[in-house]
C-alpha cells in the first residue's frame, strides 16, 4: 500500500508541475511561467513593432520599424491609424499603451487588464501580468486599436 501511496504521489506531482502546451488552430498555448517581474503567460518574445502590427492592424501594409523614441513611434502607429496620443487619465485597461522609460530597456505594449492585474508585452520575454508596473517616462495610448479576433 505504501508503495502504491508513494506512485499515486510521484505521478501526481508530475502531472501539477508539467508544462503542458495546447495547439490551436492559430497559436499555440503554454501553461504560465513564474517569472522575476511577474507570471508570463506567453513567452513569445520578438520585435514590438511586429507584434503591435499583428494585434491591431494586421491587414495593413506594415511601415519600417520606428526607432524607440517617442515621436518616431508617433508617426508610425499614425500611419497604421491607431490614433496615438497622450493618456489625458491614469491607466484603467481600457485602451493599451505604448510605454517608455526613458533607458536602456526599450518601449513595451501595455494590452489590457488581466482581472485587476495589467498585462504587459516585453518584448525580451513575451506577454506578462507584472507584480509591480514600473514607472514609464512617455505613453502613447492606441485611442483607435481594435484587437482582431484569433
Amino acid at each position: 500500500m505504501g508503495i502504491w501511496a508513494a506512485g499515486v504521489i510521484t505521478h501526481g506531482q508530475g502531472e501539477l508541475s508539467a508544462r503542458y502546451q495546447v495547439e490551436g488552430p492559430e497559436r499555440r498555448f503554454t501553461s504560465p511561467i513564474a517569472h522575476e517581474w511577474g507570471w508570463v503567460l506567453d513567452a513569445r518574445p520578438g520585435d514590438l513593432w511586429t507584434e503591435v502590427h499583428g494585434r491591431y492592424a494586421p491587414h495593413s501594409t506594415r511601415p519600417a520599424r520606428p526607432k524607440d523614441t517617442p515621436a518616431a513611434w508617433r508617426d508610425a502607429l499614425d500611419q497604421l491609424q491607431l490614433s496615438p496620443r497622450s493618456p489625458e487619465k491614469p491607466w484603467a485597461g481600457a485602451r493599451p499603451r505604448i510605454r517608455f522609460y526613458g533607458d536602456a530597456r526599450g518601449p513595451t505594449l501595455l494590452i489590457g487588464l488581466y482581472g485587476t492585474k495589467s498585462v504587459l508585452y516585453d518584448p525580451k520575454i513575451g506577454v506578462i501580468v507584472p507584480e509591480v508596473l514600473a514607472t514609464a517616462q512617455t505613453e502613447l495610448e492606441l485611442s483607435n486599436a481594435r484587437e482582431a479576433p484569433w
